[in-house]
């Protein structure tokens, strides 16, 4: 992403923050997948990186969002459990990898 490529998403961002605040819910709705799309790939790259910081490599990360994903089908459970599953997986889930709290 370019400098000016971030200026734009952030004001945008900031615009549609703004109009979320007095919006009926179909709007907001509507505004948070812009919103959604705007910042995804930022946050991914973010993610991708301190994970990989971390020492949980793409392919390790995405086999954890299957992992938890299939979990979740069951109903909500704390981060601890999920953070077990994920190492019951093979996946790295020590330091920062996972927070569970």
């Amino acid at each position: 992403m370019t400098p000016d490529e971030l200026r734009r998403t952030r004001f945008a961002a900031q615009g549609l923050a703004a109009t979320r605040r007095r919006a009926p819910a179909d709007v907001v709705r509507a505004l948070l997948g812009v919103q959604r799309a705007l910042t995804a790939p930022a946050a991914l790259t973010t993610n991708r990186r301190r994970l990989g910081e971390e020492g949980v490599p793409p392919p390790d990360a995405d086999r954890a969002v299957t992992v938890i994903e299939q979990a979740l089908d069951d109903g909500p459970l704390h981060r601890a459990e999920l953070a077990n599953l994920v190492s019951a997986a093979g996946i790295r889930t020590e330091g920062q990898a996972i927070r569970t709290s």
